[in-house]
């Protein structure tokens, strides 16, 4: 599965990409590494060769919201589950659990499903911390900042600044044929809960 060049500035949709994580040099997998993911939590892997039955390889879908902000939507290739985040277990408390796989909640997903993708400062913007854009003092990156492979991703705190290194991912495009690839990739929907989505509309 042979990778093209790293995209800059955005990252990359239309096309399954993997999801690699800078400082471990690692990728982020289902934890089971199957085809059945619903409910699955996320490790970062580094086993070679990659494999053929797309459990490595994620599609970035752009939401725009109004107001001009976009997020986005993590889908996983195997069974179109997309990751969600997962707050604290109460009120006001310090999230720790890896995002899960879960069901898309309607046409552009939940708010714990969207992303924001934040160029890492010092990285020429080929590097993004994955925020999830209801917790914006978060991003995602290895439990316990533990350089290693096979360790949950979770939300790891920014401290108030803007993503670091050990929060950094690239979106590698991996080849596929050519007519896979859909012509319509962002969708628009209101910020307010329960606005109607508005017309769904080419890049």
């Amino acid at each position: 599965m042979p990778a093209q060049r790293l995209v800059q500035g955005q990252p990359p949709t239309r096309e399954p990409v993997l999801l690699v994580h800078q400082v471990s040099g690692t990728f982020l997998q289902s934890e089971n590494q199957s085809t059945t993911t619903l409910n699955d939590e996320v490790q970062n892997e580094n086993h070679w060769p990659l494999p053929s039955d797309k459990t490595a390889q994620w599609r970035l879908y752009e939401i725009r919201l109004r107001g001009g902000r976009s997020v986005h939507l993590v889908e996983h290739q195997v069974n179109e589950h997309v990751l969600t985040f997962r707050p604290g277990p109460g009120p006001g408390s310090i999230p720790q659990l890896s995002p899960i796989l879960t069901a898309r909640e309607g046409r552009t997903g939940s708010p714990l499903q969207h992303w924001r993708f934040i160029p890492v400062p010092g990285t020429g913007a080929n590097y993004w911390g994955i925020v999830p854009d209801q917790y914006p003092a978060y991003a995602l990156g290895l439990y316990n900042n533990h350089v290693a492979d096979d360790q949950w991703v979770v939300p790891t705190p920014t401290w108030g600044g803007p993503p670091t290194l050990f929060h950094a991912w690239s979106a590698v495009p991996t080849t596929i044929p050519a007519g896979d690839i859909e012509q319509e990739d962002a969708w628009l929907v209101g910020e307010d809960e329960g606005a109607a989505p508005e017309p769904r509309t080419n890049m």
